[in-house]
């Protein structure tokens, strides 16, 4: 929970910081219509499409996220709950307590990892994202 606070936290912290120097590096003065930047009407369409694609990107990506989250909490309680056996040296229906906290150990690991993947992909598309805006906005 602490982790995806902080994520939360440093993506509106990358995202204030991006507009902040954006901004600053804006003229002062009103630009006349030649220094705006020059792209044609089909490059301001693909600029918005794109932005289209990675705003469904991010909320595709936050939902694997917390798919992930939750099956990374639904191992470690699987974990936990075979550990007490194990302890207690149990074997549950033939399945051998031992075999299955090893198992849920390693899906834990590999799902913090992609959950650590998806969290980066996920700052990248904000960036991306950030970028963009910033582009289209300068079009205006």
């Amino acid at each position: 929970m602490i982790k995806r606070a902080l994520i939360i936290v440093s993506i509106i912290l990358a995202g204030v910081i991006g507009y902040t120097v954006a901004y600053q590096q804006a003229p002062e003065s009103s630009p006349s219509s030649s220094e705006h930047p020059k792209y044609t009407e089909q490059q301001i369409a693909d600029m918005q499409a794109e932005l289209e694609e990675i705003e469904a990107a991010l909320i595709k990506n936050e939902e694997q996220q917390k798919d992930t989250q939750e099956k990374i909490w639904s191992y470690e309680i699987q974990q936990a709950v075979y550990t007490v056996f194990l302890f207690q040296n149990y074997r549950l229906y033939g399945i051998d307590p031992q075999s299955v906290v090893e198992t849920s150990f390693q899906l834990i690991l590999e799902n913090r990892a992609k959950l650590q993947e998806l969290q980066a992909q996920h700052q990248e598309l904000f960036e991306r994202k950030i970028l963009l805006m910033v582009k289209l906005e300068a079009t205006q």
